[in-house]
């Protein structure tokens, strides 16, 4: 899976999810770094299950379902967790 498609992907995700949530930016950047994390995370984690034959060629729907998952759940983690820490 190309590389620079899955980071564009988590980033993306992460701004959608920066402008209602974020009051900072440090918030915007937490928000920016951990979709773009999350992403990759969630291509090489995810890549393997959905292509089992190897080797990922292209970005294709299945690569970026694993990358928008991969970036939803680590950006709802963080979320959490940041919102447990602000309310202490």
């Amino acid at each position: 899976m190309p590389l620079i498609l899955c980071i564009a992907t988590g980033l993306a995700l992460g701004a959608m999810l920066a402008v209602p949530t974020a009051h900072s930016r440090a918030d915007v950047t937490l928000n920016l770094l951990t979709g773009m994390s999350g992403a990759v995370l969630g291509g090489w984690l995810l890549g393997p299950v959905f292509e089992p034959q190897g080797v990922v060629a292209a970005f294709d729907e299945t690569n970026m379902i694993s990358a928008v998952g991969g970036a939803l759940i680590l950006l709802a983690i963080v979320h959490v967790l940041h919102t447990q820490d602000a309310a202490d």
